[in-house]
């Protein structure tokens, strides 16, 4: 729903960024979450929800009322996921710098606080002004001192790789652990 036609080169990059983020913490975190939590129709109903809150956003004209209960049942649905992911995000990065972009963040939305997080990891900033239908949104910029460059958008990837990594690993370990608490496996 974001409009990226007037952003600059390194302001595509940061929206990259912030995006590939976002979708990591939403998209698979959050996934994994609810399949370990509650099985595969869990898993399934929220990416169905979480694709319907995104199809009908409610920053567009006329969408605002049918995307109220839809937006609001993913924010919740995203919370646990998220944290879990972002742990992940911490520990396959710099915990102090991951910790001290949360502290310092401006902006005390759930979003904001997680962009915050990642570019106190990688030392740059994110968040900022953006566009939707037209309107732009004044957010305030959180992370990092040093402004996006072209190479952090390796560096980005390469560290939500890693936390992906790590992600899977404990909830594999996780899931062996409960699975053996249950009584379900044997030794």
């Amino acid at each position: 729903a974001r409009d990226c036609r007037s952003l600059t080169d390194i302001g595509i990059a940061k929206a990259a960024i912030e995006s590939l983020l976002l979708r990591f913490y939403s998209q698979y975190c959050s996934v994994i979450f609810w399949f370990l939590l509650a099985g595969p129709i869990a898993a399934l109903t929220y990416r169905l929800v979480l694709a319907v809150s995104w199809q009908w956003h409610y920053r567009r004209p006329g969408f605002a009322r049918f995307s109220r209960p839809a937006r609001a049942t993913v924010k919740l649905l995203t919370l646990p996921g998220a944290v879990t992911g972002a742990i992940a995000v911490m520990l396959a990065s710099s915990i102090p710098g991951s910790v001290r972009g949360w502290r310092n963040a401006k902006a005390r939305d759930f979003t904001s606080r997680l962009l915050a997080l990642f570019g106190g990891a990688l030392g740059i900033q994110l968040g900022g002004p953006a566009i939707y239908s037209g309107i732009k949104w004044r957010y305030p910029r959180v992370g990092g001192e040093r402004q996006v460059r072209y190479s952090d958008m390796h560096r980005a990837k390469r560290t939500i790789l890693w936390a992906a990594s790590l992600y899977v690993a404990l909830s594999c370990t996780f899931f062996i652990v409960l699975w053996h608490v249950s009584g379900r496996g044997g030794l």
